[in-house]
């Protein structure tokens, strides 16, 4: 898993190596969301889960382009940190499909690395008012 700083906060990023045209997340990145739960689930960030495909055209039954696989990536990666105990309330999903490449989609290398999800943490102090109401009124309900 890398991470860096980004304008607004920091950002994770893990290969998870999703196959080509699969949301399902191998059993490396299984592992890594595993790790990472344990500190998302302790921190009050706004989490943003950014799904991100390769650029080989799709149109399935499941999958009816690009766009809705990277979706469907980031909400599997948001279930899993769900499951693991992070804060719904925190997480919000995005998908951008081939739009934001970050290798050559012209080889199987580059492709592969496409194939992604970047989690990226905003402070509470970058939090709009109603997100921070959001959070007050539902920290103490269990």
């Amino acid at each position: 898993m890398s991470y860096s700083s980004a304008p607004t906060g920091r950002r994770f990023t893990e290969k998870l190596l999703f196959r080509s045209g699969k949301a399902e997340i191998e059993q490396l990145g299984l592992i890594a969301l595993d790790s990472l739960s344990e500190i998302l689930k302790n921190i009050n960030y706004t989490i943003y889960i950014d799904g991100h495909t390769d650029s080989d055209p799709i149109r399935t039954f499941q999958y009816e382009s690009n766009w809705h696989l990277s979706v469907a990536r980031s909400t599997n990666v948001a279930y899993k940190l769900i499951r693991n105990g992070v804060p719904e309330y925190n997480i919000v999903i995005r998908g951008f499909g081939s739009q934001r490449p970050i290798a050559d989609n012209t080889t199987p290398e580059g492709k592969s690395l496409n194939r992604r999800v970047d989690i990226l943490l905003i402070p509470p102090d970058n939090l709009t008012p109603n997100k921070k109401a959001y959070i007050e009124k539902n920290e103490n309900i269990n």
